[in-house]
């Protein structure tokens, strides 16, 4: 049985993976006490809570970072897809910023060198897709309601800033420097300054 690391401070969150991921052994721990789990131990998968500020080596193989707020179904997805890939690099590998890739087959995001990966909703790889597609042009929260939900012009709902405000978090978890930029004016844009 393969078996998993999960470091948070809050033991809930391995107890709850543990009853969602039954064909893996679950060992939980809090960030004080995990640097004896990490390097004593043998796990396919260390699974890091974001809000654990636990320093992640990246030296260590099959490291996946959790950021809250953490959706147990992008959890579970991520982690069985990530311990079934091993080490392999990522499916259908996307460049969307020097150094910087994500895979929308298995919604990780990752800087190239690195073997930390960052696990993302299916409506933040759209919108990866959506502007890396549009070669990281400036794109108005219209045509970005229009093209990712669906939802005709005028509308009033929170929905766009509320998934960007979260792939910005996870953005700069790869490097301090990524970001979508917004301006009342034109729109978004990807930028890496």
């Amino acid at each position: 049985m393969e078996s998993l690391l999960v470091i948070s401070n809050e033991p809930a969150l391995a107890e709850t993976l543990a009853s969602e991921l039954p064909e893996f052994a679950v060992t939980g721990t809090n960030a004080n006490d995990a640097g004896n789990f990490v390097h004593n131990g043998k796990f396919c998968l260390i699974i890091v809570d974001s809000d654990t500020h636990y320093p992640i080596d990246t030296t260590i193989e099959n490291t996946v970072k959790l950021t809250r707020p953490i959706r147990l179904s992008d959890a579970v997805y991520t982690i069985t897809r990530q311990v079934k890939s091993k080490t392999a690099p990522l499916k259908e590998e996307i460049e969307f910023a020097s150094g910087y890739t994500f895979s929308s087959e298995q919604r990780l995001l990752r800087s190239v060198g690195s073997d930390v990966r960052i696990a993302l909703t299916e409506k933040e790889v759209e919108l990866l897709q959506y502007i890396t597609k549009n070669d990281s042009k400036i794109l108005s929260r219209d045509i970005l309601l229009k093209n990712i939900w669906g939802y005709g012009d005028d509308i009033n709902t929170h929905t766009l800033e509320t998934h960007i405000y979260r792939l910005r978090g996870k953005l700069k978890q790869l490097n301090e420097t990524l970001d979508i930029v917004f301006s009342e004016e034109t729109g978004y844009g990807l930028k890496n300054t």
